[in-house]
């Protein structure tokens, strides 16, 4: 009779029940995740540029450094991502944008740290720059010269820039937008009060002009992160019923231990292995577009998953 390996040491129960667990929690957590929105992984989408604008400074690339940090703000406003931000476009060499950063500063935070950054910026700017400020009726965004400024709107909007003529372009809700052109001197301040034009003639003003239009860039569509959240779904599916399997065949061992049994059980134990590394691989893929999808609020999608022993369903429903 041939030796068999120790039943004890193969097919553990407690390994196939982690697997099936290890399953199970892919498809609770995609569950989770296709539930939340953009605002639920904010936090977290805010942390990854942060460290992504660490990683940027300490290479030398300020340029890149100071996009991360005020990208970081925006997802999730703090005092040390503004004044991060604000550092790097004076180690940039980008006087005017520090100087935008920097009176966002004076409004947002009263603190020591940010007062006496801003302030040393500002006494900097002020007497190099034109500073502009823009009294909006309704919140508004700003471009100049074709890139966007001031992506969030505001109704008080302050920018400055480097003396001489440039072109704006201030948007509003329902693709409203007011354009001119302004010229000024070094060390000029000028205040500007703008109402939001009518939509139609808005619209019209822009198919006539030659001026591109730039918006702010609005993230990946749904689609994608769906795909990823459906393959990661299969996957986990596959994984928890590998494992179901795999728990079979070691109950069919222990009552009738036989070579080909074992090696059943073998090559079963490497296949839900394979298949939790695949369903692993997929599932952090998918959290990362997240960070890159723009959840509209109309187009909020809901994810459910049933299992019935045999089989999992992925039921998706919104707009993709």
């Amino acid at each position: 009779m041939p030796v068999l390996p120790d039943r004890k040491a193969h097919f553990p129960r407690e390994r196939a029940a982690r697997w099936a667990a290890f399953g199970a929690l892919v498809l609770t957590s995609l569950a989770w995740l296709g539930r939340a929105n953009a605002e639920d992984t904010g936090v977290v989408a805010a942390a990854n540029a942060y460290a992504q604008a660490q990683q940027a400074e300490l290479k030398g690339d300020h340029d890149r450094a100071a996009e991360l940090f005020e990208l970081a703000d925006r997802i999730a406003p703090t005092p040390e991502a503004l004044r991060s931000a604000t550092r790097a476009r004076m180690a940039a060499g980008q006087l005017a944008l520090a100087a935008d950063d920097a009176e966002l500063l004076l409004t947002r935070d009263a603190g020591e740290p940010s007062r006496a950054l801003a302030e040393e910026v500002l006494a900097k700017a002020r007497p190099e720059l034109t500073r502009y400020t823009f009294q909006c009726s309704d919140p508004c965004t700003v471009v100049v010269d074709g890139s966007v400024t001031m992506v969030t709107p505001e109704r008080t909007q302050v920018v400055y820039l480097a003396p001489g003529s440039h072109a704006l372009q201030l948007g509003f809700e329902g693709d409203a937008t007011h354009r001119v052109k302004l010229t000024g001197s070094a060390g000029e301040a000028r205040t500007i009060k703008v109402a939001r034009p009518a939509t139609t003639a808005s619209v019209s003003s822009a198919r006539d002009s030659d001026e591109p239009v730039s918006k702010p860039r609005r993230g990946l569509k749904p689609a994608y992160f769906w795909t990823g959240a459906a393959l990661t779904v299969v996957a986990g599916g596959l994984s928890l019923w590998s494992g179901l399997d795999l728990m079979n065949a070691k109950d069919d061992f222990e009552k009738s231990p036989t070579r080909a049994k074992f090696d059943d059980g073998e090559s079963k134990d490497t296949r839900t292995s394979v298949l939790l590394g695949v369903t692993g691989a997929l599932a952090v893929s998918t959290v990362t577009l997240a960070f890159f999808t723009n959840f509209k609020p109309s187009e909020r999608a809901a994810a459910s998953i049933g299992f019935d022993g045999r089989s999992a369903q992925l039921n998706l429903r919104g707009k993709f």
